[in-house]
Formats: structure tokens, sequence, C-alpha cells
């Protein structure tokens, strides 16, 4: 597997999950006759912003040598990589940013009638919020100065740049994991005071619970950082560094619809079932027709047999023998005289076939009766 491969894969896999995942939202929401609301509208420039970091990260960056050995990357792809970084360091920033918004958003949705104390839980964390947001994008833009600087590295021009990207992807991923711990931590008691039954308590806590996943994506980003931070080989390192920065925020989405799903759940599953047993009721309704047909035995060729020893002078086509001729009118008196002077490729008994037809109109009516009587039942299967 190429290094360009590795890199694609992970990135374009999420990202597919990610729009599956806002696409079965929204169909939950109009589903379930909820209607929308800001959690909902704002996944939507989050998903915006996620597929151009995505396609950035995974073709941009790569065909500017990202994931491989500095030595083979000329100055201007490492200009033009430089920049694509830049880029994506924002979006990462504003992606995350909104997702949180969102499910607060969804918090305040479900919990804001529990209590004044609930609520000023959720002021504080979206106040938390807006801080580490505008302080990382304005810390990913303003890291060197001039701004143009970051990227310009063939321009000979006086910058000053007060923190590399090791200390900027630090400084924003540690309260990025807090906040995202305690936003998990936000519907648990909120989810067991609710007059529900321990199974269902049980179901929505581990569906919020999988936003777990989320934190694991941004400790494993976390470990490369501080891992790969010592080497000036950043274009073959940054490689799984900018794999999991395209894959968390991609995930954060995926977490923030899941629990929006529940309302097409017993939906899903009740069109599986149905799906099953219009398979099963095909077969059996295949197998019963199958059933009633009359077993006839298979009527001769309509067709003469022809031989190919002889052939007409004049022509490629085959002429038949006239043995065989001779035996087949002495088996069935039916058969047509045929012409020996110009006989064709395929000479057909209609007369044999007159029985057959007799036969058909003779069909019993109860028979046609019994098929009638299991259309229905057939079209029920199908529906």
């Amino acid at each position: 597997m190429s290094e360009i491969t590795r890199i694609r894969g992970p990135i374009l896999a999420t990202w597919a999950l990610t729009l599956i995942a806002v696409c079965l939202r929204y169909f939950a929401r109009n589903f379930s006759k909820a209607g929308f609301w800001y959690d909902d509208w704002l996944i939507v420039p989050a998903t915006l912003l996620a597929t151009a970091m995505c396609f950035i990260s995974a073709f941009r960056m790569t065909e500017e040598g990202l994931g491989q050995i500095i030595d083979e990357v000329d100055a201007f792809q490492l200009e033009r990589l430089q920049h694509a970084m830049f880029i994506i360091e924002i979006c990462w920033g504003i992606i995350i940013w909104i997702v949180k918004y969102s499910i607060l958003a969804f918090y305040w949705r479900l919990f804001s009638a529990n209590g004044r104390s609930t609520r000023v839980i959720i002021w504080t964390l979206a106040a938390s919020v807006t801080c580490w947001g505008i302080s990382v994008v304005l810390l990913t833009i303003f890291q060197c100065v001039p701004v143009g600087t970051i990227w310009n590295i063939m321009v000979d021009v006086e910058r000053e740049c007060y923190y590399g990207n090791y200390q900027l992807f630090v400084g924003s991923s540690t309260p990025h994991i807090v906040t995202d711990v305690v936003l998990l931590g936000i519907p648990v008691p909120l989810i067991w005071k609710l007059h529900l039954q321990r199974s269902r308590k049980v179901t929505l806590t581990a569906v919020f619970a999988l936003g777990i996943f989320v934190t694991f994506v941004s400790i494993v980003r976390l470990t490369y950082l501080v891992k790969d931070r010592s080497t000036a080989d950043f274009t073959f390192v940054y490689a799984n560094i900018f794999i999991w920065t395209s894959v968390e925020a991609n995930v954060s989405i995926i977490c923030a619809c899941l629990p929006s799903l529940g309302p097409i759940l017993p939906f899903l599953s009740e069109k599986l079932k149905l799906l099953r047993n219009r398979r099963s009721t095909h077969k059996r309704g295949s197998q019963l027709l199958m059933d009633m047909l009359p077993a006839r035995k298979p009527a001769s060729s309509p067709f003469l047999p022809l031989s190919r020893k002889q052939s007409w002078s004049d022509g490629p086509n085959p002429m038949l023998d006239s043995s065989t001729i001779v035996e087949m009118e002495a088996k069935n008196p039916r058969a047509p005289e045929l012409d020996a002077k110009a006989p064709g490729p395929h000479v057909l008994e209609i007369g044999t076939l007159e029985p057959v037809l007799k036969t058909e109109s003779r069909r019993p009516t109860a028979e046609l009766e019994g098929w009638s009587r299991h259309i229905p039942e057939l079209e029920g299967g199908r529906g």
C-alpha cells in the first residue's frame, strides 16, 4: 500500500460516514416531526468545512509532498504544502468549535426544562467553548507576523514567529480534550433523573457515551504531536498528524449526530424486517407456483436435424439428411412432406403444434382459479 493510499483511505472513509450520519439526522428530524433547531443547522457549516478540509488533506497536500521524505520535495511544493497546512489548522479549530456549539444546543433542547442549574452549566460551557474557539483561530492565523510569511518560505522577508506548530497543536488540543470530557459527563446524571425504564436509560447513556471515541481520537492525535515534534522531516512525519486531524473532525460530527438518530431506529428495524419477510414470501410463492404447474414431458424438437455431410454447391448452407427425414415420416404421420429439391436450413413442423395448443386451451379452470386465490397472498407478501 502506497503512502498516498494510506493517507487518503481513513480520511475519505470517515468523511463518507459523516455525510451518511448528517443525512440520517435530517431524515430523523423530518420523520419524527420534531422540527429543526440550532443544533441541526450548526451541523451544516461544520460538514461543509470538514468536506473542504478532507479534500485538501487527501488530495492537495499529498500532491504537494505530504507523506514523502523532505529531500524529495522541492521548494515550491513545500511552500504550497505549508499553505495547505495553515488552512487545515484554521478549519479544524472552526469545525470543533461549531460541533461543540451544536452539542450544547442539543443539550439545551433536551434538558433546559430540568432546572436553572442545568441551564447555568450549559451557558458556562458555551462561554468556555467560545473562548477556546476564538483563541485557537486567532493564534493559528497570527502565529507569524506578517501572516503570509507562514507559508512564503522562499520570500526573503523579515518575520517574527511566536510559536511553532507543536506548541499550537498541543495548546489547542489539551483544553479541547478537557471540554470533551465535560460534555460527555453532562447528560449522564440528567438521563438517570428521567422517568424512563432502566433499560432505556442504559441505552441513552450508551449512545451519549459513544462521544468518548472523539476523545480517544484527540488523544491519539496529541500522542503523534508529542512523539514527532523533534524531527525535521515534517513532510513525512506530519502525515499521521493530518490524518488524525481530519478523522477527528469527521468523527466529532458523526458523534454529534448519533443521539438524534433515535426516532428512525424503529423505522429502520421495521423496514429490515419487512425486507426479510418479502424475500421469504417471494421464495415460498415461487416454489408454490412451480408445484402448481403440471409436469410435462419435454417436447421433441420442432426443427429437423441437419446433416453437415453434404452441402449445396452454390452456398455454405447445410443440407437436410434424407435418411433422417424418412425415419421421422415413418414415426410421425403428420410430418409435412418436404421438397427434396430445395430443402431449407430450418423446417418447422407446424402440424405438431396443434395438439399442444389444444391441450393448453383445455387446461382446467380450477387450476387458474387456484392461481387467483394465491395471488393476493403473494401481493400481500410483497407489500
